[in-house]
């Protein structure tokens, strides 16, 4: 059975696009903006509902992303995992994948085809334990102190820092390898402070 919130962003995704509608010299109809406008409108209709914060959230943010493409590599697949979740990332997959269902069909199984390639670089970027978030980092703040940074934003500056080279797979998730690669750049955090 779905989850609430993907019933939700299927029922509320395009309810702005009668708002957004334009007509181009070609006569073909287009919705730019369609996806804010649906999540203004479903935010405001399902905290009337009383809804909770976090449902509404969630929501929100598949409707947000319903029709923004996500290319079929690691890389990009981390990104998005980093920003959303696995959990919400599955949510938005199963979304698209309903919303491919309305669409004409000589669209839906190339759509298909890039939803099950998307599915399966998640499945296993999680069976990897893939690092795309600063609690799969193999340091932490702690270590990050250790080296000499003082308490404050540049720790967390130098932690992003180190992620976002190990998401883009320039270093590897390796404890010293990244306490070293940090260590080198110090007095550019020191610097930031």
């Amino acid at each position: 059975q779905p989850e609430l919130t993907v019933r939700l962003a299927a029922l509320l995704h395009d309810i702005g696009k009668p708002e957004c509608f334009s007509m181009d010299e070609n006569g073909n109809g287009h919705f730019y903006g369609h996806a804010s406008i649906s999540m203004e409108k479903a935010r405001v209709i399902l905290t009337r509902l009383r809804f909770d914060n976090k449902t509404i959230d969630e929501v929100c943010t598949l409707i947000r992303y319903h029709d923004v493409p996500i290319e079929r590599d690691d890389r990009a697949v981390r990104r998005w995992l980093n920003r959303l979740g696995i959990q919400t990332l599955r949510h938005l997959l199963a979304l698209k994948e309903a919303d491919t269902m309305a669409h004409a069909p000589n669209l839906m199984e190339a759509r298909f085809e890039e939803l099950r390639d998307l599915t399966e670089c998640v499945d296993r970027l999680e069976e990897e334990n893939a690092c795309f978030s600063l609690r799969h980092l193999a340091v932490n703040g702690e270590d990050v102190l250790a080296l000499g940074l003082p308490a404050g934003k540049a720790v967390g500056e130098s932690l992003r820092w180190v992620l976002d080279e190990v998401m883009e797979q320039r270093l590897p998730n390796e404890r010293e390898i990244l306490l070293n690669a940090i260590g080198k750049r110090l007095d550019y955090f020191l610097e930031k402070r």
